[in-house]
């Protein structure tokens, strides 16, 4: 039985300050969260005037964020009031929305003239938010083009549709392999070479369980068939919704069942079978895995913005016996997906208006400003620009499982196939029953896949039928 003391400390030190947390308990924190399947939107005219200039008298600009409260919502209220108190041509004024799926829900109940004029929001609502037809890209304001040259490849590409950048990335993470490097020593293992094959995870795990040093090895949990389908895509350089991922705003579908597909759900069940792995179904604290890691496991796929909250609590000496390890995402090659927040203009067809929205954006995105920021969350820096300030490069090393994330997508290309799927319903449940059906149901890989496509392509057909012409 998982212990109530570790499951408090932990539970109630991440769920609060997660980085990348929602504020649902009952859906799993990961790099693409479940979200209601559409926002407002309507047929928009397309114009030629400007739609984002220099504002020249006073605006008040509001906010609605995701941030969690604690860590990353804290520094953000920080910045917000040193920006208001450093000028007085623009009034910012923020809001936390507890969560993705809340933030969609508000935007669907609020007519469009009160929505705020900026969201931070997630990788998963970049579709959604584009059809609403009231998103503002960065190349339409002064300097925008330089701030989308400036980004990693991958991280412009994750937020680029049609080639072009529709936001700006601030809270950027990836999925990794997070251990307890003091087990993996126990073990036999090296934890600054930790597994990075699906083979050499599974050897681990088998290790670690012979050893006796932990119950299982790997945790597994509602989210594995989405990692080892779209992650593993990416690191392949293939597309996992044709044609082009969607990233050019075309109808797209798609087709699981591949080989590598089917390979990969007998990778996981046999993993499970073999007493390797310890299945948990769902997370229902977003934390649950990360807990098992501290009870009876020693390794968990998971995101990056939880790294700076867990060296948070382990610095101050509440995980004993506990180091954290951090290795990059494993799987049949290298690299991850793009996952975390970023800044969306939103029209309000007001020309000067968007231009003091994306001063604020504009400033929250310079390096002196993020830097701080990524280090004070675990966030990932998006460009070298970031990654070259000094608070970043002293936090790497202090500690170097920050940069595992960032050197991770930094090796990633610029490519449709990197940049992930862009769906606008949310299929994360066809991914979680996928999981199931794999692991409770010992369904054969071949039909569970079909039927998964299946599903997926509705909800895409259904979306589809409902949105406006672009």
């Amino acid at each position: 039985m998982v212990n109530r003391i570790v499951r408090i400390i932990l539970v109630g030190a991440l769920a609060a300050g997660c980085s990348s947390a929602t504020s649902n308990a009952s859906v799993p924190v990961t790099d693409e969260p479940e979200a209601p399947s559409s926002v407002v939107s309507e047929p928009t005219v397309p114009v030629s005037a400007p739609r984002c200039v220099d504002s020249t008298g006073h605006q008040t600009i509001t906010i609605w964020h995701i941030l969690p409260d604690q860590n990353a919502g804290k520094v953000f209220n920080e910045l917000v009031a040193e920006f208001n108190a450093r000028q007085t041509e623009i009034t910012l004024k923020a809001e936390n929305l507890k969560g993705f799926g809340a933030m969609l829900d508000r935007l669907n109940a609020t007519p469009k003239a009160d929505w705020p004029d900026i969201v931070i929001s997630s990788t998963a609502s970049l579709e959604r938010l584009t059809d609403t037809g009231r998103i503002i890209a960065p190349a339409q304001c002064a300097g925008g083009s330089a701030v989308a040259s400036a980004l990693l490849p991958v991280v412009a590409a994750a937020y680029s549709v049609g080639g072009e950048l529709q936001a700006v990335p601030y809270g950027v993470s990836t999925l990794l392999l997070l251990f307890d490097a003091n087990e993996m020593t126990a073990a036999g293992l090296d934890p600054t070479h930790p597994p990075t094959t699906p083979d050499a995870l599974m050897a681990a795990s088998k290790a670690i369980v012979k050893s006796g040093v932990g119950k299982y090895g790997l945790v597994i949990h509602e989210w594995y068939a989405n990692y080892v389908i779209q992650q593993w895509a990416a690191q392949r350089g293939e597309v996992v919704a044709t044609p082009n991922n969607g990233r050019s705003g075309e109808k797209i579908s798609v087709n699981f069942n591949t080989a590598d597909n089917r390979a990969a759900m007998t990778w996981l069940a046999e993993l499970v079978r073999t007493g390797g792995a310890a299945w948990i179904g769902g997370q229902q604290t977003g934390q649950e895995d990360l807990v098992r890691v501290i009870v009876d496991s020693t390794m968990s796929i998971h995101t990056s913005g939880s790294i700076g909250d867990i060296l948070a609590v382990e610095g101050r000496g509440q995980l004993s016996n506990f180091k954290l390890g951090v290795g990059p995402m494993p799987g049949p090659h290298t690299g991850g997906l793009v996952g975390g927040n970023a800044l969306f203009v939103l029209d309000h067809q007001s020309p000067e208006r968007a231009g003091a929205a994306w001063n604020v954006v504009r400033w929250l995105a310079e390096p002196s400003q993020l830097a701080p920021f990524d280090v004070a969350t675990g966030y990932i820096p998006p460009s070298e620009a970031v990654a070259n300030e000094p608070a970043v490069a002293a936090a790497w090393k202090q500690h170097p499982e920050l940069k595992v994330g960032y050197d991770q997508l930094k090796s990633m290309p610029g490519t449709a196939a990197s940049a992930g799927s862009l769906y606008g319903p949310s299929i994360d449940p066809v991914f979680w029953a996928l999981t199931h059906a794999i692991l409770d149901d010992h369904a054969e890989p071949g039909a569970a896949l079909d039927a998964a496509s299946k599903q997926a392509n509705q909800l895409l057909a259904d979306y589809l039928a409902k949105r406006p012409t672009r």
